[in-house]
């Protein structure tokens, strides 16, 4: 197995570094697809090995050339999918000027990444989680919103805020200071109220902001053990109003960039399938809600948990 890894390895060195795009699209897509069946295919020591494998050969500096896999790596922020990299893969915010400073490789391991299945999905879900805001506003008088880890809130720039007049208040939870100042500077409607909190807060009931239409969390649980997200799924549903939705996305165990995540930008998640997102929600009584579904984005990369409190 070491054998034909390593194999693979040189192939994808020099088609990394050819200067042509196509050959390079081509031989990342192969080892992507290879690292993702032999990651689920052995034991987590075994495939701790294979990891040690990869980052030992020249190919790591070439990938990262790449600001998006860079970042992700070294975690400047200190903690992995901070909102800076998330902006990479939106292609918001000040994601040019990481561009601007990367070399030629650089960009065109970026054209490539940032288009992968990984990368598509968080964009998928940013564009739901719009819908979601947009129906919450559409249907709800007073609305109220919780936007659970939040980042950037990128997906509340599809929203025409300036036409929006039944928003009582848009809640932007986040631990990330830069992330909630970003938020504030942009201004996005009157009652859109950030708050510095850890998720820890909400479990505890600490936080004892309620009553609202729409609670939604894009990347949280991607980090949370079974126990946790558990508990956390249950705080929130409490915290709906009658009729109040709750979406929770997960990445999926099937997802095809695992392999790719966790060699080369060091990116390590909790991936979960239908029945473990209805295992999430199972502390919370049958009764007290109206409808609980699980289904997955278009790219089938994600799962999500969708639920409506009965009313």
């Amino acid at each position: 197995m070491k054998d034909r890894i390593g194999q693979a390895l040189d192939l994808t060195h020099r088609a990394v570094t050819s200067g042509r795009q196509g050959v390079l699209s081509r031989q990342l897509t192969d080892l992507i697809l290879m690292l993702g069946d032999v990651r689920r295919s052995m034991a987590p020591q075994d495939w701790a090995a294979i990891v040690r494998l990869c980052r030992q050969h020249p190919l790591l500096d070439a990938l990262h050339a790449d600001p998006l896999t860079s970042r992700a790596y070294t975690k400047p922020d200190g903690y992995p999918g901070d909102a800076r990299l998330l902006d990479l893969i939106y292609g918001r915010g000040n994601y040019a000027a990481a561009l601007a400073e990367a070399d030629a490789l650089g960009r065109s391991v970026y054209a490539y990444t940032r288009m992968a299945p990984s990368c598509m999905a968080v964009r998928n879900r940013c564009d739901m989680a719009a819908d979601a805001i947009g129906e919450t506003l559409r249907t709800r008088d007073s609305a109220r919103i919780l936007s659970v880890a939040c980042g950037n809130l990128r997906e509340a720039e599809r929203v025409p805020w300036a036409f929006v007049g039944n928003l009582d208040r848009f809640t932007a939870l986040d631990m990330d200071e830069v992330s909630l100042a970003d938020i504030e500077a942009r201004r996005l409607h009157p009652n859109v109220a950030c708050v510095k909190a850890p998720i820890r807060d909400l479990i505890l009931d600490t936080i004892d902001e309620t009553d609202f239409d729409l609670i939604y969390a894009l990347g949280i649980y991607d980090y949370l053990n079974r126990r946790t997200a558990r508990r956390l799924t249950r705080s929130l549903a409490k915290r709906l109003r009658p009729g109040g939705r709750l979406v929770v996305a997960n990445f999926a165990k099937d997802a095809i960039d695992i392999g790719y995540m966790e060699t080369y930008m060091d990116w390590y998640l909790i991936y979960r399938d239908e029945a473990d997102m209805l295992d999430a929600a199972s502390d919370i009584d049958e009764g007290a809600t109206a409808s609980r579904r699980v289904y997955r984005d278009i790219s089938g990369q994600l799962v999500f948990l969708d639920l409506v409190k009965a009313g």
